[in-house]
């Protein structure tokens, strides 16, 4: 793993900002795009903006444009995950009566069983991933400008 880039000190004057922008991509921290850019390897004093009002405008109109998409996706994820795990326990119920009438297909009922499950599981690994990033967004859409001191 990389060691952290740290923005230089003084560049914020918050620098627990709840807020910051690096290439069009809004982080719910100064911390968490710090480390975005250290794993994509961008210079983290160039690429990060924060704690400025123009900055959380252009956070909030992201925010506005993204939310509708990303909730609609989520939507989708878990009714895509409702579907599949109905298919898990219908495929389960079929590999378990096979087995037990000693069929020698019930090893195929497995595999089918694996496959769903496997459906399921990236299903609710995509609902765990964009919930957050919808949580962020929402957070920096409830934020109000502080005006400069």
């Amino acid at each position: 793993m990389d060691r952290h880039n740290y923005v230089r000190v003084g560049k914020f004057k918050n620098s627990n900002c709840p807020y910051a922008l690096v290439n069009g991509i809004v982080f719910s921290s100064i911390f968490d795009a710090e480390s975005y850019c250290t794993r994509e390897g961008l210079d983290v004093n160039i690429s990060i903006r924060s704690d400025d009002p123009e900055v959380l405008a252009e956070c909030q109109r992201i925010a506005r444009a993204t939310l509708p998409m990303l909730r609609e996706m989520q939507k989708h994820f878990r009714r895509s995950w409702d579907v599949v795990r109905a298919e898990v326990s219908e495929k389960a119920a079929a590999r378990d009566a096979a087995k037990e009438k000693h069929e020698l297909g019930w090893r195929v009922h497995q595999d089918w069983v694996l496959e769903a499950a496997g459906k399921s599981t990236g299903f609710y690994d995509c609902m765990v991933l964009i919930g957050p990033y919808i949580e962020t967004l929402e957070k920096v859409l409830r934020l109000k400008a502080t005006p400069e001191a």
